[in-house]
């Protein structure tokens, strides 16, 4: 057989070998073609621009704006205790306005977030996950929306001896399926918290799922000041602003690196014209950050370099 055939034969095989081989080796997420091929930076720097993005229109009896979620060209605009407003990001107009499946007066419903899964008989939109937030539980609703309705289909419940006892959220990691929880340790104004990393239920678990400590893939504790407003985890970062607290001038955005072992913090002082504006949830939409204030309508943030 000619060399240069036999050679070209070798490489085929080392190279099909390698192809089946490959991911068997030990039980970290699926990150090829997320974090493999480039450098992974966060959505936002410190040199930042931003701008109105849109103002909510809808008065809801009073109760604060919280969670806040788009997907398509729907944002979905959550208030205290689980009403949802629905805008149009294109026509920057509202939709409709309905109660969540979890509306209830213990639901703070502080964070909105799409996961991976379509709901039976819902084509349109993932399943939305809600975040309790407040009261003794915790938990996180599982809800199949749409801009005229939602419904809740699974409960989500934590049951760990790390779960704290102040503000608690949940987020979660479209790219591996994972589920993160951001939770306060000894109550309201506390400024250590625990963060918890489970795998996503899948919808076919049931109505009613409990997170244990047999379940937590990976747990830290951070110290960081201030209350935590919203959540968003995108390509290895973890999103939360934070208000109030010693040494916050109004809005501060942290951003958390997650796949560095020491999960470094960095944080970005969203400026003087949200010193005095609660920030609340934030998403991203056509690579722009956005982020929902308290009565203050959503300003989208971007790299100005």
């Amino acid at each position: 057989m000619n060399i240069n055939l036999k050679v070209l034969i070798t490489i085929v095989s080392c190279l099909f070998l390698l192809s089946c081989t490959k991911g068997i080796a030990g039980n970290e997420p699926d990150t090829d073609g997320i974090f493999n091929n480039a450098i992974v930076t966060p959505l936002l720097s410190p040199n930042f621009t931003s701008a109105l993005f849109f103002n909510f229109t809808q008065n809801n009896s009073g109760q604060p704006n919280e969670g806040f979620a788009i997907y398509g060209n729907y944002a979905f605009s959550m208030y205290a205790t689980g009403v949802c407003n629905v805008y149009d990001v294109n026509g920057k107009k509202f939709v409709s306005s309905f109660h969540l499946g979890s509306y209830s007066s213990t639901n703070h419903a502080n964070v909105a977030d799409f996961g991976v899964e379509f709901p039976e008989g819902n084509t349109d939109f993932p399943a939305i996950y809600i975040s309790e937030c407040t009261g003794s539980i915790k938990r996180c609703f599982v809800e199949s929306i749409t801009t005229n309705g939602s419904q809740l289909i699974q409960t989500i419940t934590p049951n760990s001896s790390k779960l704290g006892r102040g503000y608690t959220d949940w987020a979660v990691d479209r790219e591996n399926d994972l589920l993160y929880c951001l939770t306060e340790v000894s109550g309201i104004g506390d400024t250590n918290y625990n963060v918890l990393v489970f795998r996503l239920p899948q919808l076919s678990e049931g109505s009613d799922v409990t997170l244990t400590d047999a379940d937590i893939i990976d747990s830290w504790a951070i110290n960081e000041n201030g209350t935590t407003q919203g959540l968003y985890i995108s390509n290895g970062y973890m999103y939360f602003p934070m208000s109030g607290g010693s040494g916050l001038n109004g809005c501060v955005l942290y951003i958390m690196d997650l796949m560095n072992q020491s999960h470094e913090v960095t944080t970005i002082n969203l400026g003087a014209n949200f010193t005095n504006s609660e920030c609340e949830d934030l998403y991203l939409y056509n690579n722009t950050l956005l982020i929902s204030f308290q009565g203050g309508g959503v300003y989208a943030f971007k790299n100005s370099d």
